[in-house]
């Protein structure tokens, strides 16, 4: 009968067995490499974490709402370049010109260096080579209620034909005088002096009831706008005398 040797470590030792406290301590395997293992504290589970351990695993975190594909392409995008004032994008005729309110058009590859194809200089002042280079069978008016008939081809270089000074903002008397409306005048000749009657309507309340009423030029119950030319007075300055205002007609004002 053979006998079987019981190895050391599975002989019972006479030793009382741990008690319940010494049991929850981790029993420490030293190894050949590293610091030896602290015992930890029993109440350590009832310690406070440290920061970030309260936060959810990168999977459970809310994320905000994804982007639409389109929406962020369209925040992607850089910006666009405002164009020139008065450029219209969808006209390719337009396409050199910065001004659309031009009466011509710049040709291809054409850049004036003064006016940069706005067909105006910085002080409102029409470009001469611009306009008589590429304006020269059109009619600029840019001001309609005004009544100015400019003729073909015409641009006035003090006020651009708007009737309105570039330069100190009032009526332009250079275009009054030549396109500006006119009064009807009827001429008399008496006696060798010319007599200029006006037939203008006469304004209602005037007449009828009272006696006449004479009143000035330029007065505002005659009607109609002042005239620019002579600036109401009915005459104009000729060398060291004066002249009736050929515009008004003497009435100082222009009854459109």
């Amino acid at each position: 009968m053979s006998h079987h040797n019981i190895p050391p470590e599975e002989i019972p030792s006479s030793e009382p067995p741990p008690s319940y406290e010494e049991s929850l301590v981790p029993q420490y395997t030293p190894t050949s490499a590293g610091p030896p293992h602290q015992a930890q504290n029993p109440h350590s589970q009832y310690l406070r974490p440290p920061v970030g351990q309260f936060l959810p695993p990168p999977e459970e975190r809310p994320q905000a709402s994804p982007i639409p594909p389109k929406q962020q392409a369209k925040l992607q995008q850089p910006p666009q370049g405002q164009p020139y004032p008065g450029v219209s994008g969808s006209s390719s005729a337009n396409l050199y010109s910065n001004n659309s309110s031009l009466p011509y058009e710049y040709p291809k590859g054409y850049f004036c260096k003064k006016c940069k194809n706005v067909g105006f200089r910085e002080n409102g002042k029409p470009c001469k080579p611009c306009w008589d280079k590429f304006f020269r069978d059109g009619v600029y008016n840019p001001r309609p209620e005004i009544g100015f008939r400019f003729p073909r081809g015409f641009i006035c270089g003090k006020c651009a034909n708007t009737g309105i000074k570039c330069k100190n903002g009032r009526m332009c008397m250079d275009c009054c005088s030549f396109y500006g409306p006119r009064n009807k005048v009827q001429t008399l000749s008496m006696g060798g002096f010319e007599l200029q009657n006006i037939m203008a309507p006469i304004p209602p309340g005037i007449m009828g009831g009272g006696p006449a009423v004479r009143l000035p030029p330029g007065d505002p119950r005659l009607g109609g706008i002042i005239c620019e030319r002579c600036r109401g007075r009915g005459q104009v300055q000729f060398f060291l005398d004066t002249d009736i205002c050929s515009v008004c007609g003497g009435l100082g004002r222009i009854l459109i």
